[in-house]
């Protein structure tokens, strides 16, 4: 029983030791997440005071038919697009466009052109 005793308590002292340096592990990792919060802040303030557009705050939820309708009138003002352009420009979220654009792009309206390791969008020659 004693030597019981001893083995437990020895586990105890082992569980604690791990549990105190969990605990500094997870202070560590709020401190870098806040850092980073204020980075990404900083960084949107920058890109507004440089006179660029900042990401969208709030997105618009439309339906599909919507966003392919808007999509294809934001292609014939500008050529070539990535999904981000669209996203940004439009206020939609990324999966309404990814979504919108395969349609389009399935139905020979839109199709994908390379540009160097990216994938941009364009009005499709075939169709329009």
């Amino acid at each position: 029983m004693q030597t019981q005793f001893g083995e437990l308590s020895q586990h105890v002292k082992e569980w604690s030791g791990i549990a105190y340096k969990f605990e500094d592990f997870l202070k560590q990792m709020s401190m870098q997440t806040n850092a980073m919060m204020e980075i990404v802040k900083q960084m949107g303030e920058r890109t507004v005071a440089e006179g660029q557009q900042p990401m969208p705050r709030e997105v618009r939820c439309v339906d599909i038919k919507t966003a392919r309708t808007e999509i294809l009138a934001l292609f014939h003002r500008k050529p070539k697009l990535f999904y981000s352009d669209i996203a940004e420009e439009l206020h939609l979220d990324y999966e309404t466009v990814i979504k919108a654009c395969k349609q389009l792009q399935k139905e020979g309206r839109i199709e994908g052109v390379t540009v160097g390791k990216k994938t941009t969008k364009k009005i499709s020659n075939k169709r329009s």
